[in-house]
């Protein structure tokens, strides 16, 4: 897989990280699959550089469901 993918608790919810792995590129993103009414949410971004990657991540993590 040219991707590595890891899970953290965002606003007590399991979300899905996912970017490329270093040197490549590809999709970055975020994916919740337990939201409320089976509802599901992504964000992606598309071939972003690391340093857009990192900025992206810490973005992501903010995100607060009301």
């Amino acid at each position: 897989l040219d991707y590595v993918v890891t899970y953290e608790n965002v606003d007590g919810h399991k979300a899905k990280f996912v970017r490329p792995k270093s040197g490549k590129t590809g999709l970055t993103g975020i994916y919740f699959d337990d939201l409320e009414n089976s509802n599901k949410l992504s964000v992606t971004g598309s071939n972003l550089n690391e340093e857009q990657k990192n900025i992206a991540f810490e973005i992501f993590r903010t995100i607060q469901f009301k």
